[in-house]
Protein backbone atom coordinates (compact mmCIF):
# COMPACT_ATOMS: atom_id res chain seq x y z
CA UNK A 1 0.00 0.00 0.00
CA UNK A 2 1.07 3.30 -0.67
CA UNK A 3 -0.41 5.05 1.98
CA UNK A 4 1.31 4.48 5.37
CA UNK A 5 0.33 6.88 8.22
CA UNK A 6 3.31 5.93 9.98
CA UNK A 7 5.56 7.96 7.54
CA UNK A 8 5.71 11.83 8.41
CA UNK A 9 7.61 14.84 6.41
CA UNK A 10 10.05 16.98 8.62
CA UNK A 11 8.89 20.50 9.19
CA UNK A 12 11.10 22.97 7.78
CA UNK A 13 10.59 26.17 9.63
CA UNK A 14 10.79 29.82 7.57
CA UNK A 15 11.32 32.78 9.94
CA UNK A 16 8.21 34.50 9.17
CA UNK A 17 6.64 32.00 7.09
CA UNK A 18 3.48 34.30 7.65
CA UNK A 19 4.73 37.89 6.32
CA UNK A 20 6.31 36.18 3.37
CA UNK A 21 3.09 35.10 2.32
CA UNK A 22 1.16 38.52 2.81
CA UNK A 23 4.36 39.81 0.88
CA UNK A 24 3.92 37.60 -2.05
CA UNK A 25 0.08 37.63 -2.36
CA UNK A 26 0.45 41.51 -2.35
CA UNK A 27 3.02 41.70 -4.56
CA UNK A 28 1.08 39.74 -7.26
CA UNK A 29 -2.22 42.21 -6.37
CA UNK A 30 0.25 45.51 -6.63
CA UNK A 31 1.75 44.04 -10.11
CA UNK A 32 -1.93 42.74 -11.27
CA UNK A 33 -3.29 46.51 -10.62
CA UNK A 34 -0.82 47.85 -12.21
CA UNK A 35 -0.92 46.23 -15.21
CA UNK A 36 -4.49 46.57 -15.63
CA UNK A 37 -4.30 50.64 -14.78
CA UNK A 38 -1.78 50.83 -17.35
CA UNK A 39 -3.65 49.06 -20.49
CA UNK A 40 -6.21 51.44 -19.57
CA UNK A 41 -3.99 54.11 -20.20
CA UNK A 42 -4.05 55.85 -17.50
CA UNK A 43 -1.12 58.20 -17.14
CA UNK A 44 2.28 56.08 -15.16
CA UNK A 45 2.25 58.40 -11.70
CA UNK A 46 -1.65 57.95 -11.25
CA UNK A 47 -1.62 54.25 -11.69
CA UNK A 48 1.21 53.85 -9.14
CA UNK A 49 -0.24 55.53 -6.86
CA UNK A 50 -3.48 53.83 -7.16
CA UNK A 51 -1.45 50.73 -7.51
CA UNK A 52 0.29 51.07 -4.10
CA UNK A 53 -2.44 52.91 -2.36
CA UNK A 54 -5.95 50.91 -3.06
CA UNK A 55 -4.44 47.36 -2.08
CA UNK A 56 -2.92 49.21 1.04
CA UNK A 57 -5.68 49.79 2.17
CA UNK A 58 -7.77 46.69 1.30
CA UNK A 59 -5.12 44.93 3.35
CA UNK A 60 -5.10 47.15 6.23
CA UNK A 61 -9.05 46.96 6.17
CA UNK A 62 -8.23 42.96 6.37
CA UNK A 63 -6.15 43.54 9.44
CA UNK A 64 -8.82 45.29 11.09
CA UNK A 65 -11.67 43.35 10.29
CA UNK A 66 -9.75 40.35 11.75
CA UNK A 67 -8.69 42.19 15.02
CA UNK A 68 -12.27 43.97 15.62
CA UNK A 69 -14.98 41.11 14.35
CA UNK A 70 -13.75 37.80 13.92
CA UNK A 71 -12.22 36.73 16.88
CA UNK A 72 -10.55 34.93 17.63
CA UNK A 73 -8.15 36.14 14.91
CA UNK A 74 -6.30 38.99 14.97
CA UNK A 75 -4.85 41.58 13.42
CA UNK A 76 -0.78 42.51 13.39
CA UNK A 77 0.46 45.62 12.08
CA UNK A 78 3.38 43.41 10.54
CA UNK A 79 1.18 41.96 8.56
CA UNK A 80 -0.11 44.93 7.20
CA UNK A 81 3.93 46.24 6.61
CA UNK A 82 4.20 43.07 4.41
CA UNK A 83 1.28 43.73 2.55
CA UNK A 84 2.43 47.40 1.76
CA UNK A 85 6.09 45.95 1.39
CA UNK A 86 4.73 43.62 -1.66
CA UNK A 87 2.17 46.15 -2.99
CA UNK A 88 5.17 48.89 -2.97
CA UNK A 89 7.21 46.30 -5.01
CA UNK A 90 4.65 44.41 -7.38
CA UNK A 91 3.66 47.69 -8.72
CA UNK A 92 7.29 49.32 -8.86
CA UNK A 93 8.18 46.10 -10.82
CA UNK A 94 5.09 46.15 -13.27
CA UNK A 95 5.54 50.06 -14.00
CA UNK A 96 9.13 49.11 -14.88
CA UNK A 97 8.12 46.13 -17.21
CA UNK A 98 4.43 48.42 -18.78
CA UNK A 99 7.85 51.32 -19.78
CA UNK A 100 10.28 48.86 -20.83
CA UNK A 101 6.85 47.04 -23.30
CA UNK A 102 6.17 50.58 -24.53
CA UNK A 103 9.50 51.98 -25.51
CA UNK A 104 9.61 48.55 -27.47
CA UNK A 105 6.66 48.87 -29.08
CA UNK A 106 7.57 52.83 -29.95
CA UNK A 107 10.77 51.74 -31.06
Amino acid sequence: MLREPHLRFPEIEIAYADKWVHMVMYLILGALTMCDLSRDNVRPKLAAAIAIVLPSLYGGGIELLQEYFFPPRTGEWLDWAADIAGVVIGAGVALICCRCRRRREAG
